[in-house]
């Protein structure tokens, strides 16, 4: 029993790193990305424009990645496994 409430516990604490550690920066990335294009998009090349969408591309890809971590680690703290035939 003592050996699942320390698993609980590092799959909480690894739930709270990628929730806030790994998400919260990503947020900032993609709210500054919009900001630059909103405000900005008339001033840059076509070149930076491109590389502004494979950022975007790129945080949608760590986006899609860090809320599939945390509904996997969700998953395993909120159900009990057992083993079956």
């Amino acid at each position: 029993m003592t050996e699942q409430i320390s698993k609980d516990d590092n799959l909480k604490e690894l739930y709270d790193l990628i929730n806030h550690d790994l998400s919260q920066p990503l947020h900032s990335l993609e709210s500054l990305l919009s900001i630059l294009e909103e405000n900005h998009s008339h001033e840059l090349s076509d070149e930076v424009i491109q590389y502004l969408e494979f950022i975007k591309l790129s945080s949608n890809k760590i986006r899609l990645t860090t809320n599939s971590s945390l509904n996997f680690i969700k998953l395993l703290i909120d159900e009990k496994f057992e083993l079956v035939d």
